[in-house]
């Protein structure tokens, strides 16, 4: 099947004009872009440029890379950006790290982030990660997280791809 775009759906055949002359799409267009194409934009977060976004809230350990819901990768730049913010303060000293895991040059690399370390949960902290993907791979999240007393401190993290390129 021939691609229309990065949609990989059949082009569109018309016999009539896509426009009528009173502007309006053909009712052609308009089942076309009714039936295939709207529901195949809806499954394709690159259109939009945005994947759903992940929140985990409760979060009392760290948690482990966990590959982001965005379906196949294409190849192109992406913003990872997460937002972490403490819920429950364990008010001796914690710490929170981000962390994101993508593929690139046939290797998994790994960014990781500042660590949100108020002991305050008025104190939310939010960065952004600047990642290039180059094949077929997750995109993956994941925080490390330090609590001078273990599971006292809890905090909620949120997480949001975009893709740029």
């Amino acid at each position: 099947m021939a691609s229309f775009g990065v949609l990989n759906v059949a082009p569109p055949v018309f016999e009539d004009p896509f426009v009528e002359e009173n502007g309006r799409l053909s009712s052609e267009a308009f089942n076309y872009f009714m039936t295939i194409l709207l529901p195949r934009i809806g499954q394709t977060s690159s259109l939009y440029g945005t994947a759903p976004v992940l929140e985990v809230i409760g979060q009392d350990a760290s948690i482990a890379s966990t590959p982001l819901p965005m379906g196949a990768l294409t190849t192109g730049y992406y913003r990872v950006t997460c937002y972490l913010r403490v819920t429950s303060a364990d008010g001796a000293g914690s710490s929170v790290t981000p962390f994101v895991q993508f593929p690139d040059d046939g290797v998994t690399c790994t960014m990781t982030g500042a660590a949100l370390t108020a002991d305050d949960i008025t104190e939310p902290m939010s960065q952004t990660f600047f990642v290039s993907v180059d094949q077929p791979g997750p995109i993956s999240f994941g925080t490390t997280y330090s609590s001078t007393t273990p599971g006292l401190m809890v905090y909620k993290a949120t997480v949001c791809v975009e893709r740029v390129q």
